[in-house]
C-alpha cells in the first residue's frame, strides 16, 4: 500500500521511481521522448494550419480547440504508457 506522500506524489505526476529497474526508467524515458517529438510535430502541424486558416476567426478558434483536445489526448497515452510500465513486475 503507497503512504500519503507517494500518493500526493503520483498525483502531481512525480512519483517516487526507487522502485522501477533500469529497464523499467529507461523505457519511461523513452516513452516521454516519443510523446515529446508526436507533441513537437502536433505544435508545427497547428502552426501551418493557423497559417492556412489566416483571417478565418472561426476556423482559427476551432483549430485552437483541437490543439488543446489532442494535447490532451497525448499526455492520457503517454501517462498510460508509462503506468503500464511502472506496474509490470
Amino acid at each position: 500500500m503507497k503512504s500519503a506522500y507517494e500518493l500526493a506524489m503520483a498525483r502531481f505526476g512525480d512519483e517516487p521511481v526507487s522502485h522501477l529497474t533500469d529497464e523499467q526508467k529507461t523505457r519511461i524515458a523513452e516513452v516521454e521522448r516519443r510523446y515529446e517529438a508526436k507533441r513537437a510535430e502536433t505544435d508545427i502541424m497547428h502552426q501551418q494550419r493557423l497559417r492556412d486558416a489566416s483571417g478565418d476567426v472561426q476556423r482559427i478558434t476551432q483549430l485552437n480547440e483541437d490543439l488543446t483536445v489532442e494535447r490532451a489526448s497525448l499526455r492520457s497515452r503517454c501517462e498510460r504508457d508509462k503506468d503500464r510500465i511502472r506496474n509490470e513486475s
